[in-house]
C-alpha cells in the first residue's frame, strides 16, 4: 500500500510541476501572476474620468491591455476618456498622431473616421521630402509606418511606406544602430523601433539592415539578459529598453528566450521577470527605480505577452492617405570665405520651411566640393578642411529637395616663414591683409636701385630734423629768407 502511495505523490508532484512550467512558460497571459499583478496595477492607479497617469500613457495602457487579451471597456471609462480628450493630442507632431491611431485600431475603431476626424488623412499631410514628420527626426518615420500598416495601409501599394524605408535605411549608422535623431548616435530603443517598422513594411528579417540592427542590438545587452538604451546614458539596462528589444525579436520571428538571445545564463525575459515590484508595476533601471511606471508596464506586458508593434492590425485595407510634393528651396553657407591648406571650415546646409516661414538646419545633406562629398549632421553641419589650394565651389543636395547655390571658398598655400613673421608683427589678421603686408615688405626689401638712394634720404631726413636732445631742429636759414621774401612781395601787390 505504501510504494503505491508513494508512486500517487510522486506522479502527482510531478504533473503540478509540469502544469506550473506550462502557466509559466513564455509568453505569459493573464493566467500568470507577473500579467495579473501588471493589469491589477492598471486597475489601482486608473483615475475617476478613466485616465491611467496621462494622456499619452493612457494610450499605451491600453495597448498592453489588449495585448494580454483584455477587453478594454472592462478598464472603466478608460476608452471614453481617450475619445473626450483629443485635443490633447499634437496634431502637428506625427508621433502624436502615430500613437492615436495604434490606440484607435486596438479600440477596433476607424483611424479615418473616429469621432468624426480622419487620422490617417492627417498623419499623410507629415508626408514631406520622402519621410515623415520632422526631417530631423527618425522616430516619426519608424512609428509612422507601424501606425500606417495597423491602419490598413497595404505597404506593397503605398508610396509613404516605400519611401520611409528608404529614409530609414539611409540614416542607419555604421554600428548598425538607428537614432532618434538624423545623424545621432545609436540607441536601442530606437534600433528596435526601427527593425520593427521594416519588417511591418515587408523588409525581409533577413536582409543586413536589420541583421546589422540586431548585432548592434546584442552589443548592448549585459549579464543580466537586458539591454541598455545608450552609452552616453549609462549602461545599465531598463525595463522600456529591453521590452521593445523583445518585441523587435519577435517581430523578426526569434525566440527572446533562446541561447541566441542569452547572456551568462539570463535572456532578456528573465531580465524583465525580475523588473516587477510589490505593487505589479515594473521598475524603470534595477534595482528599484522607478520612472513613468505606467509606461515602463505597459512596454513590458506588450513584450511579456509575446506581442510586437502594431499590437493589432486592421483587417480591412485602406488607400494610403493623400500627400502634397513639393521640393523646398536649400541653402548654403559656410564660416569663411577664404581660408590656408590646413584649416579647416564650417558649412551649414538649410531648407526653406514653407509652412513655418523659417530657414530650419538639413541633416543628412549631400555636400559636394573638389570631387568629395560630405553629409551634414543632426544640425545641418559639416566640417570640411582643405589639402590643396585653390578655388572650391561647394553645393549641397538632398533627394526631394532643390539644388543650394554655389557658395565659393579660396583656399591659399600655407604661410611662408616670411609670412608668419609679418603675423607675428601685426597680429593674427586674415590672409588678404597678411597678403598685403608681405607684398609691401617684399617691395621695401626688394633690390631695386632707387631703394638704397630713398632709404639714405629718409635716414638723412630723419637725422636732420632731430638735435641731439631729439627736439626738432629750427628751420634752415635759406627757408626763412624765403619766407620773408614772401611776405614782401604780398604786401607789394597790395
Amino acid at each position: 500500500m505504501m510504494p503505491r502511495l508513494m508512486v500517487i505523490l510522486v506522479l502527482t508532484t510531478a504533473l503540478m510541476g509540469c502544469m506550473l512550467s506550462i502557466a509559466l512558460a513564455y509568453p505569459y497571459t493573464t493566467d500568470d501572476p507577473i500579467i495579473k499583478n501588471a493589469l491589477d496595477y492598471f486597475n489601482s492607479t486608473q483615475e475617476d474620468d478613466g485616465r491611467i497617469g496621462g494622456y499619452m500613457t493612457s494610450e499605451w495602457a491600453l495597448m498592453a491591455i489588449v495585448a494580454a487579451g483584455e477587453d478594454p471597456t472592462k478598464y472603466g471609462s478608460l476608452i471614453d476618456y481617450i475619445k473626450n480628450n483629443q485635443q490633447q493630442i499634437d496634431t502637428d507632431k506625427a508621433t502624436d498622431i502615430e500613437r492615436h491611431i495604434l490606440t484607435i485600431v486596438c479600440m477596433g475603431e476607424d483611424p479615418t473616421n473616429f469621432t468624426g476626424t480622419d487620422y490617417v488623412a492627417m498623419l499623410g499631410n507629415q508626408f514631406k521630402q520622402g519621410q515623415i514628420g520632422d526631417p530631423t527626426l527618425l522616430n516619426d518615420d519608424f512609428w509612422g509606418i507601424i501606425a500606417l500598416v495597423a491602419a490598413g495601409v497595404d505597404p506593397s501599394s503605398s508610396t509613404i511606406i516605400s519611401q520611409s524605408v528608404e529614409f530609414i535605411k539611409d540614416n542607419q549608422n555604421p554600428d548598425g544602430g538607428w537614432s532618434l535623431y538624423v545623424g545621432g548616435d545609436s540607441d536601442t530603443d530606437d534600433t528596435a523601433a526601427a527593425i520593427m517598422a521594416l519588417i511591418a513594411a515587408g523588409v525581409d528579417p533577413s536582409s543586413d539592415e536589420i541583421e546589422k540592427g540586431f548585432d548592434y542590438i546584442k552589443s548592448c545587452q549585459d549579464s543580466t539578459g537586458g539591454f541598455y538604451s545608450d552609452p552616453s546614458f549609462g549602461t545599465q539596462p531598463s525595463t522600456e529598453s529591453t521590452a521593445w528589444v523583445i518585441s523587435a525579436i519577435l517581430a523578426a520571428g526569434e525566440d527572446p528566450t533562446s541561447t541566441e538571445w542569452t547572456n551568462s545564463g539570463n535572456n532578456p525575459v528573465d531580465f524583465l521577470l525580475g523588473m516587477q515590484d510589490n505593487d505589479g508595476a515594473f521598475f524603470h533601471l534595477p534595482p528599484n527605480v522607478r520612472s513613468t511606471p505606467v509606461m515602463s508596464t505597459s512596454y513590458a506586458v506588450i513584450a511579456l505577452c509575446g506581442k510586437w508593434y502594431p499590437v493589432v492590425r486592421s483587417t480591412t485595407t485602406i488607400s494610403e492617405p493623400s500627400y502634397t510634393v513639393s521640393e523646398p528651396e536649400t541653402t548654403i553657407w559656410a564660416d569663411k570665405v577664404k581660408v590656408r591648406v590646413g584649416e579647416s571650415i564650417n558649412v551649414s546646409v538649410y531648407y526653406n520651411d514653407v509652412e513655418e516661414r523659417r530657414w530650419r538646419p538639413l541633416p543628412g545633406a549631400e555636400v559636394m566640393v573638389g570631387g568629395e562629398t560630405y553629409i551634414t549632421n543632426s544640425e545641418g553641419q559639416v566640417t570640411i578642411i582643405f589639402t590643396t589650394p585653390g578655388i572650391y565651389e561647394l553645393i549641397a543636395t538632398k533627394a526631394h529637395y532643390k539644388t543650394s547655390e554655389k557658395f565659393v571658398v579660396e583656399v591659399l598655400p600655407r604661410q611662408t616663414e616670411e609670412e608668419i613673421k609679418i603675423e607675428k608683427t601685426i597680429g593674427s589678421e586674415t590672409p588678404e591683409l597678411i597678403e598685403i603686408n608681405r607684398t609691401k615688405m617684399s617691395s621695401l626689401n626688394s633690390t631695386s636701385p632707387l631703394s638704397p638712394t630713398i632709404s639714405t634720404q629718409e635716414s638723412s631726413s630723419n637725422t636732420k630734423s632731430t638735435n641731439s636732445n631729439g627736439e626738432k631742429s629750427p628751420l634752415p636759414f635759406q627757408l626763412t629768407l624765403i619766407a620773408i621774401a614772401i611776405v614782401v612781395m604780398l604786401r607789394w601787390f597790395k
